[in-house]
């Protein structure tokens, strides 16, 4: 019977082999077995199927793969036959004889060691005549509502139909050489001719190619690789206002997405600051400072300037770079559009003393004693700092207030210039060279 397993003897009737038998072929039998105590049944197919899969396994973990060929003919021990793993669907294909007399048994095998895969036959190659078998395509367990799925390959989405795709539905043994061509195309212009669904052009285009073209005489395969949408930079989605099975018309937004290496924090700086920003940027002077983001510090750096004040607004935009995360060398992950506080550390300001809060008598102005009697001074804040017990202290301009002058550090009430007052207690007072740099906090927003 054709495909069925005879022992094959030598001339002197010497037992040699047990195989397939194929009376239309040249090759008349394709050996299974050189182990004469080995039948051909189910258990053979179990141990040669989980033999090839634990020899897998290995790069099947390391490239992070749902998609590979579990069984490569002979030299799997399973001459004629070839089983690829997409995801949740298995394709075999049959192409000797001997394969396709134990289909069924081969099936059962299957679906004992992959229970949630569902089976389908993609032997529709030419070389079947040649062993007197004719073409056959289709399922050979429940079919699904589709032949087409999704797999993974070092991070990639890849779409393959097993139906109609080419093979058994993808080029698997293309694996290495996608990621090869990945590797040198950063920066450059990629031509793909002969592109199939384009995963060539997935990966260059994943290692940040400058342009992919795909090029490829099917208009289903380039459809194909049409329907795979690649993310243009690293990034996190916003929003994703569409679900499964949606339709969509052209020009229709499927998500929405933010450069997670190009994200900044824009904040409007008060136009008396401005010179300190223009003279530090000039001087190559960093301003730095950090914002609090799920009780975690998050360092930023004045990047430029605005180019221009807006209509209405009483300063100009800061743009400032957000620090990577030394421990993972990538950005600290904040949520865009959302309000928050900055500080930021500007350089030391001369003729300039820190005070408590209760120093300051409405917005500007302090007292100072002289001769037991209150004197009143206008004075200009230039900045803040938390004080190492964590109270806000004022940096204020002191050029109108001379050296050794004694500042009253207290609310009076109804303090007013010649009010006598008496002092009972002195403290020295920090100047700005003295003190840590100036803390200037804005409420900001992070924008791209």
């Amino acid at each position: 019977m054709l495909g069925d397993t005879v022992d094959i003897y030598d001339h002197k009737e010497k037992w040699l082999a047990r195989g397939a038998y194929s009376p239309e072929s040249q090759i008349r039998v394709r050996v299974w077995t050189f182990n004469e105590n080995e039948e051909i049944d189910s258990d053979f197919f179990r141990k040669k199927l989980l033999n090839a899969q634990s020899r897998r396994d290995w790069f099947i973990e390391e490239g992070g793969l749902t998609g590979y060929r579990l069984i490569a003919g002979e030299s799997d021990g399973l001459p004629g036959i070839t089983i690829d793993k997409y995801d949740n669907l298995i394709v075999c294909q049959l192409l000797s004889a001997g394969a396709d007399f134990h289909r069924y048994t081969l099936v059962e095998v299957l679906k004992s060691l992959y229970p949630e895969c569902s089976i389908y036959e993609r032997s529709d190659v030419d070389v079947r005549k040649k062993e007197g078998l004719e073409p056959v395509t289709g399922w050979l367990t429940k079919p699904l509502a589709s032949t087409a799925c999704i797999i993974k390959e070092h991070g990639l989405s890849i779409n393959v139909d097993v139906a109609k795709g080419h093979k058994t539905g993808f080029y698997l043994d293309q694996r290495d050489s996608r990621v090869t061509a990945g590797r040198y195309s950063k920066g450059k212009s990629v031509l793909n001719c002969f592109s199939y669904t384009g995963t060539f052009a997935l990966h260059c285009a994943a290692n940040d190619a400058k342009e992919v073209i795909n090029v490829d005489v099917s208009q289903s395969a380039l459809d194909l690789a049409r329907t795979q949408i690649v993310a243009p930079f690293n990034g996190r989605i916003t929003k994703l206002p569409i679900s499964p099975q949606n339709r969509l018309r052209t020009g229709d937004t499927v998500l929405t997405l933010y450069d997670t290496d190009a994200i900044e924090i824009r904040a409007q700086i008060p136009l008396k600051y401005l010179p300190t920003f223009e003279f530090a940027l000039q001087q190559k002077q960093p301003i730095t400072g950090d914002f609090t983001n799920l009780g975690q510090a998050i360092p930023i750096t004045l990047s430029r300037l605005s180019g221009a004040i807006e209509k209405g607004k009483g300063g100009i935009d800061g743009l400032f770079s957000i620090e990577v995360n030394p421990r993972t060398q990538q950005a600290f992950p904040i949520t865009v559009g959302r309000s928050l506080s900055i500080s930021l550390e500007l350089p030391a300001v001369n003729e300039s003393i820190i005070v408590p809060t209760q120093a300051i008598y409405g917005q500007d102005r302090i007292y100072t004693v002289q001769n037991s009697l209150l004197v009143s001074h206008q004075i200009t804040r230039v900045g803040t700092q938390t004080s190492a017990d964590g109270s806000l202290r004022f940096l204020i301009d002191s050029a109108n207030i001379k050296e050794g002058a004694d500042i009253l550090v207290t609310q009076v009430p109804n303090a007013i210039s010649g009010m006598e007052v008496q002092i009972t207690h002195s403290t020295s007072l920090e100047t700005a060279q003295n003190a840590e740099p100036t803390r200037l906090t804005k409420k900001v927003d992070p924008q791209l």
